[in-house]
């Protein structure tokens, strides 16, 4: 376990060599914009009132408050892995103040993560934009020094894994109901 933390304090403190105005401006937007899975919830809106793609904004509305409840409230507060930020205070930020809250998982990454793949469930056309995205959102808080590397594996990991399940818990149980009468023998007497 000490090796992990070891990789992961190692790749912390590398891409703090890479700061640089840009990218610091850059890194930021891409925090802003994955703030909450804020920007996932509004595109799961036009998908949601379209009759094709109905089920899939609906299923990515639940996988993101699955995801919400899963990241911030139990894993979060379960597992309190302070942030490279709070271990290393005497490394300059590039925002104007330290992130509260734990660093396990990558919220940031959990949520981008989650809508991602909501939306590649979807179409594929819009998972490919929507992969890149929350690549970029995940290498935010790398760099930014929010987390660390394992922080936002899990955050992967944790998002497409709840994704998944969504789908085929709500695919499971839309042909439950959509073939109700055929599972089922009626008896009669």
């Amino acid at each position: 376990m000490e090796w992990i933390q070891s990789l992961d304090e190692s790749l912390a403190f590398a891409l703090q060599t890479l700061r640089n105005p840009v990218l610091d401006i850059l890194a930021r937007i891409f925090t802003f914009l994955g703030e909450e899975g804020i920007l996932f919830g509004i595109a799961a809106i036009p998908l949601c009132i379209t009759k094709r793609y109905r089920r899939y904004g609906i299923m990515m509305l639940i996988a993101l408050a699955v995801s919400s409840v899963l990241g911030f409230f139990v894993l979060k507060p379960l597992i309190a892995r302070p942030r490279p930020c709070v271990l290393f205070p005497e490394i300059p930020l590039a925002t104007p103040s330290a992130p509260g809250g734990f660093s396990f998982p990558s919220g940031h990454t959990l949520m981008a993560f989650t809508g991602a793949a909501s939306l590649w469930l979807a179409n594929w056309r819009f998972g490919v934009p929507a992969a890149v995205f929350a690549c970029l959102v995940a290498f935010s808080r790398l760099y930014l020094f929010a987390h660390f590397l394992t922080d936002i594996i899990a955050g992967i990991a944790f998002g497409i894994a709840v994704s998944m399940l969504v789908y085929l818990a709500y695919t499971l149980i839309a042909f439950r109901l959509e073939n109700r009468d055929h599972l089922y023998v009626k008896k009669r007497y």
